[in-house]
């Protein structure tokens, strides 16, 4: 059985941040193969986690490339080459 979206999900940020590059929600779910939550609030409790934790770091924001949200904003995170 694989781990909970939430595991997956947190697991892929910080895989994400520590490349070092920017990134954002739409390459977390793009990049890391993670389907969208069932919940759009999971995807950003999982940054919130990763924001205490001082795994990353927001540095903008951009539109989002998922044609579900419509060119909305997404923040943009970078890691802080830490590791909770």
């Amino acid at each position: 059985m694989s781990p909970p979206w939430k595991v997956r999900a947190q697991r892929a940020i910080a895989q994400l941040a520590a490349t070092g590059d920017e990134f954002a929600a739409d390459d977390v779910l793009l990049e890391c193969n993670l389907r969208p939550p069932r919940r759009p609030s999971q995807l950003s409790a999982a940054f919130r986690v990763a924001q205490r934790a001082g795994v990353i770091r927001a540095v903008g924001v951009r539109r989002s490339e998922r044609p579900s949200r419509r060119g909305g904003k997404v923040r943009v995170w970078v890691g802080t080459g830490t590791e909770s």
